[in-house]
């Protein structure tokens, strides 16, 4: 006699990991779009931009620093002619692109560990945003599109811009089912705006009268950003075990 409130489900029996509807939990990312946490992304505005202005200030009226200077990149600022300042705000660029990387990396190896490499997974996602991340690092540490490529191999600034831009599109759309269902979607949205706004400026700023601090503010903001966003994706897949 079967026992009263068991049923058998309509759906047949599941095996584990794969919900109700035959998808995989996660792996292959939901098409479903969870609820944007607009509470977390509000926050991620104000712990972003906040902070910048605060060095604003603090570097222009409170140290007397030429802002433009202390913003520069590491390897542009002149140490031996111009001020021991110069290029220190420009490193924390770098230092985001860096631990979002490393975050991302080490989030992969744990997500390997478990899932392995399948398409569309968790590790593949993770892996690919550690790669994307470390390369604008370096693009951003070695000034490679401003100095390194059109100075010493002949290829235009803009050129390498767009390979780039296209480089960070093809990332989106091939994880676009997973970006467009995380949670965590209206940061990431923040921090391209921003890092779109100082390539916008680093292209066209000479010919609207816009100099490089503005394209630095904009870039440090969406590296912020960029690296909270991955922080968050990161501890998910730590805490859900790859899923």
């Amino acid at each position: 006699m079967r026992p009263e409130g068991r049923h058998p489900s309509p759906e047949g029996p599941q095996t584990p990991g794969t919900s109700a509807s035959g998808g995989t939990d996660g792996s292959h990312g939901s098409s479903t779009r969870a609820t944007p946490n607009l509470r977390a992304a509000a926050l991620t505005a104000l712990a972003t931009v906040v902070p910048v202005l605060l060095l604003v200030l603090l570097v222009r009226d409170g140290l007397g620093w030429d802002f433009e200077l202390a913003t520069r990149a590491p390897l542009a600022a002149d140490r031996v002619r111009g001020p021991r300042y110069g290029g220190w705000l420009g490193s924390f660029g770098v230092i985001g692109w860096a631990m979002a990387a490393a975050i991302s990396g080490f989030a992969a190896g744990e997500a390997r560990s478990r899932r392995g490499l399948e398409r569309g997974g968790t590790a593949r996602f993770l892996l690919a945003s550690a790669a994307l991340s470390a390369l604008l690092m370096v693009d951003d540490l070695f000034l490679l599109h401003s100095t390194v490529l059109p100075g010493f191999f002949g290829i235009p600034k803009p050129a390498v811009l767009l390979a780039l831009i296209v480089v960070t599109v093809a990332w989106a759309a091939t994880f676009r089912r997973r970006l467009l269902a995380d949670p965590d979607r209206v940061i990431l949205a923040w921090a391209l705006a921003w890092y779109g706004l100082a390539l916008t400026i680093d292209t066209f700023g000479g010919a609207i009268g816009w100099g490089g601090v503005r394209e630095e503010i904009a870039k440090l903001v969406g590296v912020l950003a960029w690296l909270v966003f991955h922080w968050r994706v990161a501890l998910r897949s730590v805490r859900q075990g790859g899923a």
